[in-house]
């Protein structure tokens, strides 16, 4: 537990559990495979601890103070090593009663199973949430990841 660091990026009431998002730096899986016991699976869990890898390779060699592009390029080419196939800056057409009424550009796209939405702020605002889930609603896709390239890397998974 000594190579994880706490901090506090987000917390809420889940199942009547206080849930403490923590810096993913280090041991984060193994840390906490040790509370939720063996045969506990998140969606798409192989896939996620690569591209947080890729995600922190991109964060300890740029650091922070880069445009978000910055980010997104250098991510890329790390996740495109790792053989994923990925897509940027792709459409998400937004229907309603079967209209199209407008369209978002996803940051990037993982295997077309996983959002990755990239930020370069130092805080987690509920608009970016908000923003990537209706990106995972407007998609059909389950699962998304913001990627906060601030001050301290942080990241948050949303699930729908």
């Amino acid at each position: 537990m000594d190579d994880v660091s706490l901090v506090e990026v987000d917390s809420y009431d889940v199942f009547s559990f206080r849930f403490i998002w923590w810096d993913l730096k280090k041991d984060f899986w193994g840390f906490w495979g040790f509370f939720l016991g063996d045969g506990f699976m998140f969606l798409f869990e192989e896939k996620t601890k690569v591209i947080i890898g890729c995600f922190y390779d991109v964060y300890n060699v740029l650091g922070y103070g880069f445009l978000e592009q910055v980010y997104e390029n250098a991510l890329i080419y790390e996740l495109r090593k790792k053989d994923f196939q990925v897509k940027k800056q792709h459409p998400i057409t937004v229907f309603y009663k079967n209209i199209s009424v407008g369209e978002y550009f996803a940051d990037i796209i993982v295997d077309d199973t996983i959002i990755l939405e990239l930020k370069t702020s130092d805080n987690v605002h509920e608009a970016h949430v908000a923003q990537l889930r209706n990106y995972l609603k407007a998609t059909k896709t389950k699962l998304g990841l913001l990627l906060y390239f601030g001050k301290e890397a942080k990241v948050r998974r949303i699930s729908i």
